[in-house]
């Protein structure tokens, strides 16, 4: 299923509204722009290039008045689904199709005659998925772009997983006795990019899913997860629709917490590129991740470079598309996802890099 873009003054005006808000959304998404103009299969994506031009400068404007700005800002945009668990990579609805899902039996937690529940949740080391079920005491909220603004989730060691609001998570770390921030200036926490979507409208009842990516520090091994938020929020209208204390903790499948994944090393018989140094290849129950070196380049360059995978049968995987990937760019670090899941039961067999029309090749093994 396609994307479904929102309007450029939309977004302008979203940004600048979560900054009076005192919002943070991650740090990749500069690159992940220059990525996405280098690459041959632009005309693919949703949005045109000049769309993406047009969001780069109202970053870059912003990045140029906010000078004490903690990380660049992460626009995500909306999906209209036809099915009851939103818009997924491919890799994720395959562990889906395969029972890789915990459906939440639980009744609702009420404040000022607002109901929320979980119905499902979705956990590996690169992807949370919750979706939330809202019921409204007789009263329909036709809105696709709703946010529950202040969300917190963490867990029972109280590692942040998600959060986007500066005031919330700081006083979570404060209670808690532990910083809000790590020393390059990024949130405390693991999620690194996310988005979410209205998949049901009806009388009185809403469902909200959010899509959580982490970054290269990946998920943890969570065994109960707790949800707090106090603002259902417009973000067309900009404005607060309901406001209350809503607070949903969650017990975690053990299929969650005692996930096992597949990774690769490289194949050292065969004759591997020597500018490249694998850095981690791994399979998940609903993605793979690869993240490499590349020596003696400069960032500028390795923003466009196009990684693909092959498999033991020759078919070529391309890396996710910009609006379900999660590419990081750290000086010379190169990390970004497939849509391959340990239930497909692939081999990898190669690492294709290719950048300014060189490719380099790394030959991979099973661990």
């Amino acid at each position: 299923m396609k994307g479904k873009g929102i309007e450029m003054e939309e977004i302008e005006n979203r940004i600048i509204n979560y900054y009076k808000g005192d919002l943070l959304i991650p740090n990749s998404f500069e690159s992940a722009i220059k990525h996405a103009l280098d690459n041959s299969n632009m005309q693919k994506n949703t949005f045109n290039k000049m769309r993406y031009i047009k969001y780069a400068i109202v970053i870059v404007l912003l990045c140029m008045i906010t000078p004490n700005a903690v990380s660049m800002a992460y626009i995500f945009y909306r999906y209209k689904a036809n099915n009851k668990i939103g818009y997924v990579p491919e890799s994720m609805n395959t562990a889906i199709e395969n029972g890789y899902i915990q459906n939440v039996d639980m009744e609702y937690v009420y404040d000022k005659g607002v109901g929320v529940k979980i119905d499902y949740i979705v956990m590996s080391d690169n992807n949370l998925n919750i979706l939330f079920d809202m019921k409204y005491d007789n009263k329909k909220i036709n809105n696709e772009f709703l946010e529950l603004k202040d969300l917190i989730i963490y867990d029972e060691n109280k590692n942040i997983l998600f959060c986007y609001d500066i005031t919330t998570i700081k006083k979570f770390a404060k209670t808690n006795f532990i910083s809000w921030k790590n020393k390059d200036g990024s949130l405390n926490q693991y999620a690194d990019g996310y988005g979410n979507e209205i998949i049901e409208i009806g009388e009185g009842t809403n469902k909200l899913l959010y899509k959580i990516r982490a970054g290269i520090n990946r998920f943890p091994n969570s065994k109960k997860l707790f949800f707090s938020f106090t603002s259902i929020y417009n973000l067309k209208e900009n404005k607060e629709i309901f406001s209350g204390n809503w607070n949903i903790e969650l017990n975690l499948s053990e299929e969650f917490y005692n996930r096992k994944n597949i990774y690769y090393t490289i194949d050292e018989s065969k004759d591997n590129s020597n500018n490249i140094e694998l850095v981690e290849a791994i399979i998940t129950d609903t993605t793979t991740r690869i993240t490499i070196c590349y020596d003696n380049i400069e960032k500028g360059r390795i923003a466009g470079t196009n990684l693909y995978l092959k498999d033991n049968n020759g078919k070529i995987y391309s890396r996710n598309n910009i609006d379900e990937d999660n590419i990081r760019i750290k000086e010379n670090i190169i990390s970004t996802t497939f849509a391959i899941s340990k239930e497909q039961n692939i081999e990898i067999a190669e690492l294709i890099v290719k950048i300014d029309n060189k490719e380099e090749i790394i030959y991979l093994k099973r661990d």
